[in-house]
């Protein structure tokens, strides 16, 4: 019991379940076709691919939509017994799935030797046991694949750093003595000079984002570019007061005034020019905001 309660330590495919579906479906093919459960042999090679695919596919999928659900509940309190029991429902779905497609397939294709459809026990012992096998095989490499993938993360990170220290600051003269920073889209014209202090948040929106920030005027105005919040991240990285709370927005952490929501449903209220913003907080990291919070703003009980 201790070991089910104990807390799961964050996944690869938590932070990149795209990749992590593709790697299962890669590896229950690869499985289907080597040791051909469900007496795949019965059947001529090309349907036998066909097959493998299709219910590789339902694999990958299921376990994809299935994060879609359960990611606001992948935090600090996610269990290994939660992590086991999300697993078996993958399982068990998948079972019911592809026993349906068996179903579905019965007399629609030529089979070389005629045999009766699986039984539903037999469809849970294959998945079942495929299914421990994958999230063995995941469980063990996890700790190599999030290194490779902080290491791709670094190498990108360089590369747009590299290509924005290309591009010349050119401030104006008067703002020179001041500390202003440069936001650079991926177009020339993509530009916005301002003090970081006076940025409010940034928010995602698709391939743009948009910059919220305090103008000389004493106003609240924004700004569209055309980039990723990862790029305005890279930019804006010597101002650790600027953090990226959510995978969506950047929040200023000397703007924010007091945390709402629930637990599982956190949000910081941000205050610029008599003007409230609720900024979502991602669960993943929420007590990193917290440290964050008590670091730059102590007034704030979160």
């Amino acid at each position: 019991m201790r070991f089910l309660s104990a807390k799961c330590p964050p996944k690869f495919y938590w932070f990149y379940p795209e990749i992590a579906s593709i790697v299962l479906f890669s590896k229950v093919f690869i499985v289907l076709i080597l040791l051909q459960p469900f007496e795949l042999d019965r059947f001529t090679f090309d349907v036998q691919l066909y097959l493998s695919m299709i219910f590789s596919i339902i694999a990958g999928g299921t376990y994809y939509l299935s994060f879609l659900i359960m990611v606001n509940y992948l935090d600090e309190n996610w269990t290994i017994g939660k992590d086991l029991l999300w697993a078996n429902s993958i399982f068990l779905i998948v079972a019911v799935m592809v026993f349906w497609f068996f179903g579905f397939l019965d007399g629609k294709i030529e089979v070389e030797v005629q045999l009766e459809p699986p039984v539903f026990t037999d469809v849970l012992k294959y998945s079942f046991t495929i299914g421990w096998v994958m999230y063995y095989l995941i469980f063990s490499t996890d700790r190599y694949l999030m290194k490779f993938a902080l290491l791709l993360k670094l190498k990108k990170n360089k590369k747009i750093q590299e290509k924005f220290e290309k591009r010349p600051l050119q401030v104006e003269p008067e703002k020179q003595n001041s500390l202003y920073v440069r936001l650079l889209g991926k177009n020339k014209e993509d530009v916005l000079e301002l003090n970081p202090m006076d940025i409010v948040f940034i928010e995602a929106r698709g391939n743009y984002v948009e910059v919220n920030y305090k103008s000389h005027s004493n106003e609240i105005k924004k700004k569209v570019l055309r980039t990723s919040i990862i790029e305005l991240q890279v930019q804006l990285n010597s101002f650790t007061y600027l953090y990226n709370c959510h995978r969506s927005y950047i929040v200023n952490l000397y703007t924010v005034i007091e945390m709402t929501g629930t637990l599982k449903s956190k949000k910081a209220v941000l205050r610029c020019v008599n003007e409230l913003y609720n900024i979502p907080i991602s669960r993943l990291k929420m007590e990193e905001f917290n440290n964050m919070i008590e670091a730059y703003n102590t007034s704030i009980l979160v």
